[in-house]
């Protein structure tokens, strides 16, 4: 078997007094597909972008299709968790603070996204993931509320 691209074990995500995701394990195998599940609150958005996260910081072109959040909050989201901060529940506007956009470049070059645009259709999707892989270069693709 070859070496796993990512090995979680144990991952917790916090924001203040609430537990987003707890005891988290993950194994990545190139060129795995893999499935998360769960209901309403358990961690899944979460934990996908604490993986990506995780990878843009280590340099892998991460391409992601979000379906039920928009481009802004689930990149505000990535940044907050760089930053260890969650910046969706923070008073004002996080992109006032100067390290939003000192983190948002050091990220910027490894991520790819695409939003709904209306079309979920299994054709539609294909094409994103297919361009995000071929023309982007993207390492990873994380589909979000697929």
């Amino acid at each position: 078997m070859a070496d796993a691209l990512l090995e979680v074990n144990g991952l917790r995500k916090q924001f203040g007094g609430v537990v987003a995701l707890s005891n988290g394990r993950f194994v990545l195998q190139p060129g795995s597909v893999h499935a998360l599940c769960g209901g309403n609150g358990a961690g899944k958005s979460t934990f996908c972008k604490a993986i990506a996260e995780n990878f843009t910081e280590q340099g892998l072109k991460v391409g992601i299709l979000t379906l039920e959040e928009s481009v802004s909050s689930y990149a505000t989201s990535m940044i907050g968790m760089r930053l260890r901060r969650n910046l969706n529940l923070e008073e004002g506007d996080p992109t006032k603070d100067p390290a939003y956009w000192e983190t948002f470049d050091e990220m910027e070059s490894n991520l790819t996204f695409y939003s709904d645009d209306g079309d979920r259709s299994e054709e539609a999707v294909s094409n994103h993931i297919r361009f995000m892989r071929i023309a982007c270069e993207c390492d990873i693709i994380v589909l979000d509320h697929i």
